[in-house]
């Protein structure tokens, strides 16, 4: 036993998103214990009032950010406004306005770090408390307000719904450890370790985004690529 390793195999997301106790050597696949998970997010979904031309929301993607981009603050989240991430799904679907007349909906992201929510991670989904659900709320009116409402005016007094999601709803609902979104942190250290679907397993093959790089492209090419 000291001769082998535990190992968490990758698939479309960090590691942790499925774990197999394996016996592998660790010469292997010891990158695991020193790769980092990526950043986790905060999410704010968002429901509102009015169509996607009354609203002006665009169909692509928009990232929102002060100059020079600032993600995190030193001791206080929330220091420095946050960049975010917007789309809107109904403003992408054609068939949209048939079955949800005068409503529009917008997901908003932006880059978190789980230690800032660390002390309600054990507590049961939605009993974590006053505490947390005032953090939840000014991410919420942050990203509103530094986010949708100055990429998107016209949203302003339109909203009707929003929900918060934090790094632990993420662990919560995927599994994930950290509450990472996008499996492995690509830093020079991650690369730096060769990783191929290929293990010394006959008929054991890794994949998904953490054999290529990040992201859902990464996870397709990373499909392709275990299958040939």
């Amino acid at each position: 036993r000291d001769n082998y390793g535990y190992c968490q195999l990758p698939t479309d997301s960090h590691e942790s998103s499925h774990e197999f106790h394996l016996w592998l050597q660790p010469f292997r696949h010891r990158f695991l214990q020193d790769a980092q998970p990526s950043y986790s997010s905060v999410i704010v979904f968002v429901g509102l009032r009015g169509t996607a031309q009354e609203l002006g929301l665009e169909r692509c993607n928009v990232w929102v950010q002060q100059d020079p981009v600032v993600v995190f603050g030193d001791t206080d989240p929330l220091s420095t406004p946050p960049a975010v991430f917007i789309s809107s799904g109904s403003a992408k679907d054609p068939q949209w306005p048939e079955r949800h007349p005068d409503r529009s909906t917008v997901v908003l992201v932006t880059l978190a770090k789980m230690e800032w929510f660390r002390q309600w991670e054990r507590l049961p989904q939605g009993h974590r408390g006053e505490d947390y659900t005032a953090l939840k709320d000014r991410f919420a009116e942050a990203m509103l307000e530094q986010g949708l409402f100055r990429a998107y005016p016209s949203c302003r007094g339109c909203v009707e719904y929003v929900q918060v999601g934090t790094p632990c709803s993420v662990q919560h609902f995927s599994g994930y450890r950290d509450g990472e979104i996008y499996g492995l942190r690509c830093d020079p250290k991650r690369f730096a370790w060769e990783v191929t679907p290929e293990t010394f397993l006959p008929g054991l093959y890794l994949t998904g985004q953490d054999v290529l790089t990040a992201g859902f492209m990464g996870a397709l090419a990373a499909g392709v690529l275990t299958a040939c």
